[in-house]
């Protein structure tokens, strides 16, 4: 024993270089890179998936797996970056190489499972019934298969030598035939049994006759008396055919009606789906796919795959639908509702409590695709997690997930070992888009690490990230000495699939118009349709000062990707000032995720005189950029009129009218005739017409209001007429807009020096145009008059009085006397 011990301590050392050594053994001069992993004991076969593990180069090349001792391992490896490993009888390591600088040919073994991590299968375009219908339906078609595979079977009548018209053709062709015999009997007969006049005549069996020039006899020994026998085997073979089939259909009947309904149809969904698994298959994701979903034909859709579960547990399976499902893992139908249970109940969730142990489980979801409207979805809830998660192609695989221990390179260099969930695109803004990665900490024994993007240190706790590209450019770094920083392979995806239809925004509800003494509330809302919990921080920047605000927001529970599910919304309201506090001026909100914008909107005030430009679309005044804008309006005071009017109105005595600005919305005949009168009277005219019919999209004066302004301000008019558009003119915003747009030109036009005059004038009636809003309207333009201190026109109650014909004159008489 001592001596052991001995012998023991002195190969201590050389028993610890060798494992040094076969550490560090490469089995691939040609490989770049390895990855050791441990594969667990089981009849499943294992998988390494790259768009689950952060690594430096991807498997795009190829990959070649080696055992401890240096035994090639045959493997599976799709163009997709996943390789599947074949089942070990006990648990072993490995040792994966890639990063090749060729590319290697692809490589298999033989009884592979089939290409996928969630396979889609999609039944023949059948029709799945309801479950009162399901007996008659099912018994209906049994009898119409009777029919069809016996047509045509009918019991054939004796043979009547009278009446016989083979023979009595026989007959009439034939004189040396002797008669009675029967030519079915004749064809029927044996090689053996058949006489010279077959083998001198092979065309016995069309034409049935001995005249060759020699009276040559058929062998009538054989033949019945009853001359019936070709007839009687016909009907009693047929009959006993019939007999056959008419007892199995009875059967079938027998057992639909014995089954129930609901497990009939249940049976008849999975049977369904099973006629068409076979082959390899696309990979896809838990969503709808545009075909067949998207039409309106009636058939049974299919999502297939092996579900795998990380911890042994109890686990709550939610399928939302709104037409007739099932749900069912390992050969279990756990869930089934059909479509008249959900219009009764008018309740689109089912949840399922169910008992799963660690590894890989058969998952089938099926429902019946009606109409373009029907959708479905299902979605898990963990052991010890209170959130409902949607099912996504990461949950689905078609091996056992692998543990992965070391990453390392040929020259020695190791890496931390993370892994992150697959890539999800979102959307926010119809056509802005962003991708989000979830980054899990590093191996236990590793150690911590932390991560870096555009030069910035984030913490493990912060490991959502998003980015404008696929390219990433994330960095890890680890704590662990030992291992060095690694920059992540972003690796794209080759599989075609319908991109999940996520936003996560923020929006702003402002008023168009404010007046610097008033306070008004806006609106700041945020939008979500994430599946996962996110806690974003709500940044409000002005004056150079910004205030931050983390909010919960809770993941989107409406599972289906229907494009008009409710979202996530949260409101809040805020003062909103333009100037005389520390809180006014423009400002700006953005929504982050660990300090990587995700939506941002800027809201900026502007004051008339302004020359930047801006246009008005949808309802909301933007700047050149798409940024909302809120005009500020001025409400003089009465010395400020006084200071203004009283100049003015004696230069306008003094001084004619040289030079007129006029904005309005006249007819052609209407404006050519004020346009000659005006020449005639050595007034020069600029006339700004409002935007036409055609050209607005029904909101006129304000679409027109930038055109308007810069026109005024560069035209050197010392008198300007405004003239705004019928009030019945179909608008696309209040009548509020409508008054500050006239608010607005008739400011700038008071701050403009070489103004000395100011008309407004209410619009000409529309026909039929009458009512309270049209006398609401022209008291408004009245109130104007008297804020600004201005003329107004009362062109709308002279035309009232007037009859058509006499409007071009009374609107001459009007204008060009007070001009």
């Amino acid at each position: 024993m001592k001596l052991f011990r001995i012998l023991l301590l002195l190969c201590l050392p050389l028993l610890l270089s060798a494992e040094e050594d076969a550490r560090f053994l490469w089995h691939d001069p040609e490989a770049s890179c390895r990855l050791k992993f441990r594969q667990a004991s089981a009849e499943e076969p294992g998988v390494i998936d790259d768009r689950m593990l952060c690594l430096p180069v991807s498997f795009a090349n190829g990959v070649r797996v080696f055992d401890t001792d240096g035994n090639t391992i045959p493997v599976h490896d799709w163009e997709s970056g996943a390789v599947l490993i074949p089942a070990t009888l006990r648990e072993q390591t490995f040792f994966l190489y890639f990063g090749y600088q060729k590319k290697l040919p692809r490589s298999t073994f033989p009884g592979k499972k089939t290409n996928k991590r969630l396979a889609m299968y999609r039944s023949p375009h059948q029709p799945a019934y309801k479950v009162a219908e399901w007996h008659n339906v099912e018994c209906n078609a049994e009898r119409n298969n009777l029919k069809r595979r016996t047509g045509g079977i009918k019991p054939c009548p004796p043979c009547d030598p009278k009446k016989c018209r083979t023979i009595l053709q026989l007959g009439r062709t034939c004189k040396n035939a002797l008669l009675p015999f029967c030519a079915w009997n004749v064809i029927a007969r044996y090689h053996s049994e058949k006489t010279l006049l077959w083998a001198k005549d092979p065309l016995l069996r069309f034409r049935i006759t001995c005249c060759r020039g020699l009276l040559l006899r058929p062998d009538f020994a054989l033949l019945p008396a009853k001359h019936n026998t070709c007839f009687e085997a016909r009907q009693k073979t047929s009959i006993r055919r019939y007999s056959a089939e008419k007892r199995k259909t009875e059967n079938a009947i027998r057992k639909i009606l014995d089954t129930d309904p609901a497990q009939g149809l249940q049976d008849q969904l999975l049977h369904i789906g099973q006629q068409v698994v076979h082959g390899e298959w696309e990979y896809a994701q838990l969503s709808l796919t545009r075909q067949p979903t998207d039409t309106g034909v009636r058939s049974l859709l299919y999502f297939k795959g092996s579900l795998y579960v990380p911890e042994t547990g109890s686990y709550t399976f939610r399928v939302s639908s709104n037409a007739t499902h099932l749900l069912s893992i390992d050969g279990e139908c756990i869930m089934r509702r059909f479509t008249e249970d959900l219009d009764r109940s008018g309740d689109m969730h089912t949840d399922t409590e169910i008992t799963l142990e660690k590894g890989l489980h058969d998952f089938i979801l099926g429902y019946q695709k009606k109409h373009i409207g029907t959708w479905i979805a299902a979605s898990w809830k963990q052991p010890g997690n209170p959130f409902f998660q949607v099912l996504a192609e990461e949950n689905f695989a078609p091996g056992l997930p692998v543990m992965p221990l070391e990453l390392e390179t040929q020259s020695g260099i190791r890496y931390p070992m993370v892994t992150f969930s697959d890539k999800i695109a979102i959307f926010t803004g119809k056509r802005d888009r962003k991708t989000v990665r979830i980054y899990n900490n590093a191996v236990p024994a590793q150690g911590d690490v932390k991560f870096r993007f555009n030069g910035k240190d984030y913490t493990e706790e912060q490991n959502v990230f998003l980015t404008e590209t696929d390219v990433s450019g994330i960095e890890i770094i680890p704590d662990n000495p030992e291992l060095t920083p690694m920059k992540i392979h972003d690796h794209k995806r080759r599989s075609n699939r319908l991109t999940v239809p996520l936003s996560l925004r923020i929006g702003l509800h402002l008023p168009d118009f404010i007046y610097d003494d008033e306070r008004l509330n806006g609106t700041m809302e945020i939008r979500s349709r994430l599946p996962f919990e996110v806690t974003p921080c709500l940044s409000l920047t002005r004056n150079g000062k910004t205030m931050d605000e983390f909010l919960h927001i809770p993941a989107h529970q409406d599972e289906n990707m229907d494009r008009f599910s409710p979202d996530f919304l949260l409101k809040r309201d805020f003062p909103l000032i333009a100037r005389g506090d520390d809180n006014a001026g423009d400002f700006r909100y953005d929504l982050k995720i660990a300090d990587f914008p995700v939506s941002s909107v800027t809201c900026s005030f502007r004051f008339p005189g302004d020359p930047a430009p801006f246009l008005y679309r949808n309802g909301n005044f933007l700047d050149e950029n798409g940024e909302r804008i809120v005009m500020v309006l001025h409400r003089p005071e009465l010395h400020e009129l006084r200071t203004w009017s009283l100049p003015k109105n004696l230069s306008a005595g003094l001084k004619k009218t040289k030079k007129l600005f006029l904005v309005g919305d006249f007819p052609d005949e209407v404006r050519a005739a004020l346009l000659e009168k005006w020449e005639q009277n050595g007034v020069e005219v600029i006339y700004a017409p409002v935007l036409k019919d055609h050209e607005s999209s029904g909101s006129p004066l304000p679409e027109s209001l930038y055109r308007l302004s810069t026109a005024m301000r560069e035209s050197g008019a010392d008198t300007v007429l405004l003239v705004p558009p019928s009030i019945s003119r179909a608008m696309n915003h209040s009548m509020r807009t409508e008054l500050r747009c006239l608010a607005y030109l008739l400011e700038q036009a008071r701050n403009t020096k070489n103004i000395r005059r100011i008309l407004l004038s209410t619009p000409m009636p529309a026909s039929g145009e009458h009512g309270e809003n049209v006398r609401k309207y022209e008291a408004n333009l009245r109130s104007l008059k008297r804020d600004y201190g201005i003329f107004c026109l009362e062109l709308g109650a002279l035309l009232r009085e007037t009859e058509k014909e006499e409007y071009v004159n009374a609107i001459l008489r009007l204008l060009t006397d007070e001009i």
